[in-house]
């Protein structure tokens, strides 16, 4: 895994995690009781900016403790009155590697009591065919930064991937994003479990060209300030494109009224022409200046 080839740790030698999610890395409750519980190690590595791997005598395998994404850093408090080796990860490896470690520990079934859904996934190539079709005038550059909001198992994830788009992922429903991961349409090293209301905890401003979602909703009443605070969220990492599709002509048109008041451009795209029932409608946003120069 890449936490190995980042910390020069051997394959054969086992490296956890203290917190079990992504979500957990903000709050860091298991952290804060290893940290107050006296841990016996023998050997530690200083990770600045990031954290601290202790090696444990009991059983012998290193245990890392991360504080990089929460507010406070008791990890960061710990590791100052310690007497170690520091090393300096590259920034850009480290998210990968943490997420690549918990997407191998939900594949391995050691976040859950038993799967669920052990049937395997259910993708339907037409949906895919004609997403595809869809998308291909609208993504002319499959290099960008690319992030998919709500990817599921990975079934419109596949029609990205077939233009050529290799995006980060995330979705809250563990046991498709496993499924998703096992059969191998979603990259370990860039889906995320995670509420998509926290992505800026982990992402930084700009760090995407594109940010997608397909199918989100039903949007209603109900549930719109959930989707309006999730949108809102992509908005502030992603300068240049978002594109939601939907069911509806009026919850494609709720998106686009939100995006305008943000001081997007935003426009509603018929796509009702497609064979399959699936992405009818999309809101598609560009900053203002962008669509003024086009």
């Amino acid at each position: 895994m890449l936490l190995h080839d980042l910390l020069g740790i051997g394959e054969d030698e086992g490296i956890f995690l203290a917190e079990e999610s992504l979500e957990d890395l903000l709050s860091l409750p298991v952290t804060r009781d290893v940290l107050s519980s006296g841990i016996e190690f023998d050997q530690a590595l200083l990770i600045e900016g990031t954290g601290v791997a202790l090696h444990l005598k009991e059983p012998a395998a290193w245990l890392l403790l991360i504080d990089r994404y929460s507010r406070e850093k008791p990890v960061r408090e710990f590791a100052a009155k310690l007497e170690a080796h520091r090393i300096k990860l590259q920034e850009e490896l480290i998210l990968p590697a943490v997420t690549e470690y918990f997407s191998q520990a939900l594949k391995d079934e050691l976040l859950c009591q038993s799967c669920r859904t052990a049937t395997g996934t259910l993708h339907l190539a037409d949906r895919m065919a004609s997403l595809a079709e869809f998308l291909r005038p609208l993504v002319p550059d499959p290099s960008v930064s690319t992030l998919e909001i709500g990817c599921g198992s990975g079934m419109a994830t596949r029609s990205l991937r077939g233009l050529g788009v290799s995006p980060w992922c995330l979705d809250v429903e563990r046991c498709d994003v496993c499924q998703g991961l096992k059969a191998g349409y979603l990259d370990p090293c860039k889906t995320m479990v995670l509420d998509a209301r926290l992505l800026s905890c982990f992402f930084q401003p700009g760090s995407f060209s594109l940010i997608t979602g397909f199918m989100v909703g039903m949007i209603t009443d109900a549930n719109w300030d959930l989707w309006r605070r999730i949108i809102l969220e992509a908005a502030a990492l992603c300068p240049d494109t978002l594109l939601f599709t939907v069911y509806t002509r009026p919850e494609a048109k709720r998106i686009c009224k939100l995006l305008d008041q943000k001081g997007w451009n935003a426009r509603i795209i018929d796509n009702t022409g497609s064979i399959v029932i699936y992405d009818q409608w999309a809101c598609l946003g560009r900053p203002k200046e962008a669509e003024t120069k086009n």
